[in-house]
């Protein structure tokens, strides 16, 4: 190689990792590794002394290896468990049937390239697996939301956050891990699709995200928070009046995708019914239609509601939810019956309020669907990420609203009220604030209740009597309405069931990355000396480095340690078992 051709391919590959940015790519790969790294460090600890097999965490997972077993040995799964109510049996298999498919697959593709690979070494390795190639599609996720930098110091968290951490380690091989990969994918893809206007690519990510959404649905039932997402997201854009007919039709897409492949594909489980009737999924098909009536109205075909709004004196767009919610309210109540809507009403409250009732023995024996205090949060994420996230919610809320210039301080200070009073009534069992007494049920719903009302109530007031605040307020960033939403649902999420706190960690860890970013670029308009960004700079990545450190040090001491619940005593207690069992 000459040495002209040698300075032309230097100058070329440094080009690459500083001006195009492959630094990024370094870095990713760096974080995917070290998420790999910490979720195989207990590999040792999941050895049966008694057979040398790799054996799993959670008892809960080995019928996932019981049904992959099946599916090698005769090919297919047996459409019911008899070993599962007996004698009747379990007919819901298909709810289990992708994940066990997934893990024989796996096992094929890593025995090929090694004959040592066992099937209960494929079902142990396939979380950190999964979480790996999910990390990739989160990182584009934020960057798509925001940026290189917000992308890369989220998955950087989202690599050592303590609850993530025990659905996605080696061995725990249950349905989460799975499910979380099929939803960073499809809210991933849906990004994709609102950010471009033109239609042909819009409906291609839109149709991909339905089909990553209904992937998500048959591996885990989680999939109801991406619905919750979308059809809250939806519903707002559609209030905000930003629901053009590329979103329309894209939305369309995507809500039919999702709905139509798990109705045919898990009949048992999802109805056209049931998508239409739930509270989670019902946002979405109420967006659809508020989505077609505006569109019928901006072609003509509703001209003679055009009076109304003006008559009303209520945005057109505010008009014609209203509108599409009576039709939809009026046909359940035709078809249902009032004792549907009570009853509807009486699940939410106390879904909210107390998901298992008053000490009933699931929620108090199962620590997993217990309901957890804030307290608990704090155990989980530590307290400086604790408060970080919180106040980076904020700081995310007052960027969001802060075109509307006049009002953005006094919105921002009802959100931390409305904060503050949601997620601390419920903080500790042994405080008035324990999510059960009158105060604590006042300020939890009452806050959600008024600040909703409060946000309907400003913009009603802003059209009525000050166009420019109201222009304003339309042109919210579509984005971080989505992040927004996204965290408050996670928010209701995990103040209802102790399992659900890792469904609260993704967001968590954007939230986080984006305040760092936006105190950097806050001291770069702020200062004018460039000693003083750099100061505020190094502030920065040292507090990052402080902050991940310790996060890092606590992941990998817990992840070090973790082994199966059946342990070496059961497993020699299981083995006697087995030999000295008679067959029949």
């Amino acid at each position: 190689m000459s040495e002209d051709t040698f300075d032309r391919r230097h100058d070329q590959l440094k080009n690459y990792f500083i001006h195009k940015e492959g630094w990024v790519y370094v870095v990713l790969a760096f974080l995917i590794w070290l998420g790999y790294h910490i979720r195989t460090l207990n590999l040792s600890h999941l050895i049966d002394v008694v057979t040398g097999n790799y054996v799993l965490i959670s008892p809960d997972d080995f019928v996932f290896l019981r049904y992959a077993r099946e599916i090698l040995t005769q090919g297919y799964l047996s459409s019911i468990d008899m070993m599962r109510y007996y004698p009747l049996g379990y007919e819901q298999i298909g709810e289990f049937g992708f994940l066990s498919h997934f893990i024989v697959y796996l096992y094929k593709f890593l025995h090929f390239f090694s004959s040592s690979v066992t099937l209960e070494y494929a079902q142990v390795i396939y979380p950190p697996l999964v979480f790996c190639v999910s990390l990739i599609f989160f990182f584009l996720l934020v960057r798509r939301l925001f940026n290189n930098y917000v992308g890369l110091m989220a998955t950087a968290f989202l690599t050592v956050l303590t609850p993530y951490l025990f659905r996605t380690i080696a061995g725990y091989s249950d349905k989460e891990s799975f499910g979380l990969f099929f939803m960073m994918l499809a809210l991933y893809l849906f990004a994709c699709s609102w950010k471009t206007d033109n239609l042909k690519n819009s409906l291609l990510f839109a149709g991909l995200s339905g089909l990553s959404t209904a992937l998500m649905g048959l591996a885990w039932g989680g999939v109801q928070f991406v619905f919750l997402i979308i059809g809250v997201y939806g519903l707002i854009e559609i209030i905000l009046n930003k629901f053009s007919d590329v979103d329309l039709f894209s939305y369309s897409l995507w809500s039919f995708t999702s709905s139509f492949l798990l109705i045919l594909l898990l009949p048992v489980k999802y109805s056209l019914f049931g998508f239409l009737s739930s509270v989670t999924t019902a946002p979405i098909f109420l967006t659809v239609l508020c989505g077609f009536v505006m569109f019928l109205s901006r072609k003509g075909y509703l001209s003679f509601l055009d009076t109304y709004p003006h008559k009303l004196r209520v945005p057109p767009n505010l008009f014609l939810f209203f509108l599409s919610f009576a039709v939809v309210l009026l046909l359940l109540l035709f078809t249902q019956g009032v004792s549907f809507f009570s009853s509807q009403f009486s699940n939410i409250v106390d879904s909210l309020v107390q998901p298992f009732g008053s000490g009933g023995r699931w929620g108090l024996t199962v620590a997993e669907s217990a309901q957890p205090y804030v307290r608990d949060w704090i155990g989980q994420f530590g307290t400086y990420f604790f408060w970080l996230f919180l106040i980076a919610s904020v700081v995310l809320f007052f960027v969001m609203v802060r075109k509307i210039k006049e009002y953005a301080w006094h919105l921002t200070l009802s959100y931390v009220l409305f904060l503050f009073a949601f997620v601390f009534s419920r903080y500790s069992p042994d405080s008035i604030f324990n999510g059960l007494t009158p105060l604590a049920k006042i300020l939890f719903l009452g806050s959600l209740i008024l600040f909703l009302l409060g946000i309907f109530v400003f913009i009603l007031w802003s059209y009525r009597h000050n166009e420019h605040v109201y222009k304003e307020l339309l042109s919210l960033d579509k984005f971080y309405t989505l992040v927004f939403v996204w965290f408050f649902m996670m928010l209701v999420a995990a103040r209802n069931l102790n399992r659900l706190i890792l469904m609260l960690a993704p967001i968590a860890a954007i939230l986080v990355a984006y305040l760092f970013w936006q105190v950097v670029q806050w001291s770069n308009s702020y200062f004018k000396e460039k000693n003083y960004r750099y100061g505020v700079l190094v502030f920065a990545a040292v507090l990052f480095g402080l902050l991940f450190s310790g996060l890092y040090s606590t992941t990998v001491g817990i992840a070090s340690a973790a082994g199966s619940s059946y342990t070496p005593q059961w497993q020699i207690g299981m083995d006697w078992v087995q030999k000295n069992t008679p067959q029949d």
